[in-house]
């Protein structure tokens, strides 16, 4: 088995998704990630795909990725 996955945000593990934080020191630097699924969910021009990390079974990060122009994606 392999130790890291990344997943797609989907119905099951969102909740997780919005419960991960990061450090203080970080947070001038980042959105929360529920306002990051809310721009996934109604942004639509971006194409935003959310995607969770993880550890073993153990998430430990998310990430967004998307296209600012369609020649992008």
């Amino acid at each position: 088995m392999t130790k890291y996955q990344i997943k797609i945000v989907d119905e099951i593990n969102w909740r997780d998704v919005c419960a991960l934080k990061v450090a203080p020191s970080q947070l001038k630097y980042i959105d929360a990630n529920s306002t990051s699924l809310l721009e996934a969910a109604y942004d639509t021009k971006f194409n935003w795909s959310p995607y969770a990390l993880y550890f073993k079974e153990t998430m430990i990060g998310f990430a967004m990725i998307g296209a600012f122009r369609p020649e992008e994606r």
